[in-house]
């Protein structure tokens, strides 16, 4: 993941794959949707950003820089061992577009040298101009870092982004980490595949974070033509039976791409997580998405009951 800073250039083209790996474009649209509006931290962060900054796991403000008129400032960040959130303001040339949108991948590189290529973003609905960043989460000695911008598109609220201005400067800003990452706080959950169709899913991990409650795992059983054509349809059920909608997901990275990655907004208590493999709708191999539609035609939601600390 990490890079040093002496191989940046020769490998920016590859930053894009190492945190996603071989994603799943289900997963991918769901990671990061902004709809909400923070106020003093980020633009468009999700309920797990606003609990950790609720409860103080945050650091407020940061650096600015300008460039070609505009001026990008850093109005906070949020770090732990699942993830790294970091807020942005722009200001400036506002009648070339009310909204910002940032080009290609913005990395956050660590007082190390460390390098983490931007995992999604979004933006604050009712102020274009508020930004949200995330990044892979840091190594545990960080205490600094700076995130770069490399270039953004000034649009109004609809436009299609080809039509936007474009502007190709870098844009850098640090950030003081006084106490470093925040750690998770790890869950007990047994280890068995939960068959699916065909398959099975394993649960490897739970992460209790102050940026959200994290299920980490494995799929087992379904071929590697058939993973790229998976969804997920996954909520967290309380005790009153109330289910919350997943925050983020990625699925289909690792060695073979099992992998699979599924953030809840923060819970506590006795919950159960209810996971369901889906297909695409617009399968990159219509064969492989068939036999998998196969499979999947009975199959009922995998469960697993766990009770979460505070």
């Amino acid at each position: 993941m990490p890079r040093t800073t002496s191989r940046l250039n020769a490998k920016m083209a590859k930053m894009k794959m190492i945190w996603f790996g071989v994603s799943v474009a289900a997963a991918l649209a769901a990671v990061g949707v902004g709809t909400a509006s923070t106020v003093g931290l980020v633009g468009g962060g999700d309920s797990g950003t606003q609990h950790a900054a609720s409860i103080g796991v945050s650091v407020l403000g940061g650096a600015s820089d300008t460039h070609e008129g505009v001026t990008a400032t850093i109005t906070g960040a949020v770090a732990d061992d699942t993830r790294t959130v970091v807020g942005i303001a722009f200001s400036g040339r506002e009648s070339d577009g009310a909204g910002v949108l940032p080009l290609g991948q913005a990395q956050l590189i660590d007082q190390d040298g460390r390098i983490y290529p931007e995992v999604g973003g979004a933006a604050d609905q009712q102020n274009l101009r508020l930004v949200t960043r995330i990044f892979p989460p840091l190594d545990a000695a960080t205490r600094s870092f700076q995130v770069q911008i490399n270039g953004i598109t000034l649009l109004n609220r609809g436009a299609n982004p080809a039509a936007g201005r474009q502007l190709n400067s870098q844009w850098v800003m640090g950030v003081n980490l006084p106490g470093g990452p925040s750690r998770s706080v790890d869950v007990s959950i047994s280890k068995a595949a939960r068959p699916v169709g065909s398959g099975g899913i394993v649960v490897d991990r739970i992460q209790q974070a102050p940026t959200g409650t994290v299920f980490s795992g494995h799929l087992v059983g379904f071929g590697m033509d058939q993973i790229p054509e998976l969804g997920f349809q996954a909520s967290l059920v309380g005790a009153d039976g109330k289910a919350q909608s997943f925050i983020g997901l990625r699925l289909g990275y690792g060695p073979n791409r099992e992998q699979f990655e599924v953030r809840f907004p923060p819970a506590v208590g006795q919950v159960t997580l209810r996971m369901l493999p889906t297909v695409s709708a617009h399968p990159h191999d219509e064969v492989a998405a068939q036999s998998l539609a196969a499979t999947l035609s009975d199959a009922v939601p995998a469960e697993w009951v766990v009770t979460l600390p505070r």
